[in-house]
């Protein structure tokens, strides 16, 4: 809701174990969002949540869909890219980073798990519905940030580039690959820079959550220490 996202449904615990304060703010919910408070049995509440362990409150929300022409950029934008990303946690993990990294929008290519996946929604922490994003493909993106004149910085674990060798304080985009393919090579063409993630360890490359993080917050404090400069 503070998102600016509309509510449809809200359901409710029929369970003793659900206190009143949970019972008093469920209410409170509904009247400001002008829906209907269902009350229902735990065996339905589990099923509609996707898991047991709820608080015995359960929304269901409208989705959306944003087009490429509708998204705005910053004035020095910082945008991310994420290509074929397959897992509900990493991907809730992305919107979560771009939103503390102050990333947006979030162009999710050829995805391989929904963004509206309860699992993401979580793993997001409500960032999903307030960081834009945009379900696009490879070949939409390209077109829309050669448009825009951003600098287009690709992870790719063989690279020879250090990520701390790109001057990030540029207006950016950040791509990441999927978890088990990769880079695309269209991607790996395109870019501007492909740079590395240091490994000194017997694995190759990051989680694709921790790499987003990696660089999303190196250019943060380029741009940080740009200002106080």
């Amino acid at each position: 809701m503070d998102g600016g996202r509309q509510l449809e449904t809200l359901l409710l615990s029929q369970s003793s174990d659900v206190g009143g304060e949970t019972e008093k703010f469920a209410h409170g919910v509904a009247r400001e969002a002008g829906v209907a408070l269902v009350r229902c049995t735990g065996q339905v509440l589990d099923r509609v949540a996707a898991r047991p362990d709820h608080d015995g409150l359960v929304a269901v929300c409208s989705t959306w869909r944003t087009s490429l022409d509708e998204v705005t950029v910053r004035q020095v934008p910082l945008v991310l890219v994420g290509v074929g990303i397959e897992k509900p946690g990493n991907l809730g993990a992305l919107f979560r980073i771009a939103d503390s990294a102050g990333a947006e929008p979030i162009l999710l290519c050829d995805p391989a798990t929904d963004p509206f996946n309860p699992n993401v929604v979580r793993s997001s922490q409500g960032t999903s519905c307030t960081v834009p994003f945009v379900l696009t493909s490879t070949e939409q993106a390209l077109t829309w940030l050669e448009a825009r004149g951003l600098q287009v910085v690709a992870a790719s674990p063989d690279a020879s580039r250090p990520y701390t060798t790109s001057d990030l304080t540029r207006p950016s985009a950040v791509v990441i690959g999927s978890e088990h393919a990769g880079m695309e090579h269209q991607w790996r063409e395109f870019a501007h820079e492909l740079v590395a993630i240091p490994q000194n360890g017997y694995a190759d490359s990051m989680n694709v959550a921790m790499s987003a993080s990696v660089l999303l917050f190196e250019a943060l404090r380029q741009r940080s220490k740009r200002k106080e400069s």
